[in-house]
């Protein structure tokens, strides 16, 4: 029994005590052999649970896999298809601006400010978009540049003025002292915005 031998039984000739530890003996064989026989069911059972688990994990984790990929190549589509516009309206601007087609009045130097900053700021919440998807995936990067502070501050103060209500004014003053800053300019003028907003 104990070799794993299920069918030993012991043969009761007598009624004395010998005759009483061999009925006790078979009794406990036919517990342990429905003991294991139940168990080797389980452990079977078992077996087909977690074999029925883990396809149908892997089948979720290739659908899992599957939307990531659609996900990033929407992203991707979505990015290009929205940021040509963009870059093509700052060339315009920027052509405008240098009065390519002929001299601006003040005011039409204004608007042509004020779309050059919105689009520029769309341009920054589209790259966002990107670098969330892209820091979603484990992969993030960053346009390092030397700039000058102030004219960020004021394109923030000149974005940020134009939803306040009231009296109520937004200046930015940057010390002489303060050197040009060496980093990604989109990244930090977001980071900067939110705090403003």
């Amino acid at each position: 029994l104990a070799s794993g031998n299920m069918d030993v039984r012991v043969a009761t000739f007598t009624d004395d005590e010998i005759g009483a530890v061999a009925v006790s003996f078979n009794a406990m064989a036919d517990s342990v052999t429905r003991s294991r026989a139940a168990l080797q069911s389980y452990s079977h059972s078992l077996e087909e649970k977690v074999a029925t688990r883990t396809q149908h994990l892997e089948a979720l984790n290739q659908r899992l896999e599957e939307a990531s990929q659609l996900k990033s190549e929407f992203l991707s589509t979505v990015s290009h298809e929205l940021r040509t516009p963009l870059n093509v309206i700052l060339g315009y601007v920027e052509m405008l601006t240098d009065e390519a087609s002929g001299p601006l009045t003040v005011a039409q130097s204004e608007l042509l400010n004020s779309i050059g900053r919105y689009s520029k700021l769309q341009l920054g919440l589209i790259t966002n978009v990107l670098d969330f998807s892209r820091l979603s995936s484990g992969r993030i990067s960053f346009h390092v540049e030397r700039f000058a502070l102030a004219p960020l501050l004021e394109e923030i103060r000149m974005l940020a003025s134009s939803r306040l209500i009231g009296p109520v004014t937004l200046t930015a003053v940057v010390a002489p002292e303060v050197p040009e800053l060496e980093t990604d300019r989109v990244k930090l003028h977001e980071i900067i915005r939110n705090l403003v907003d």
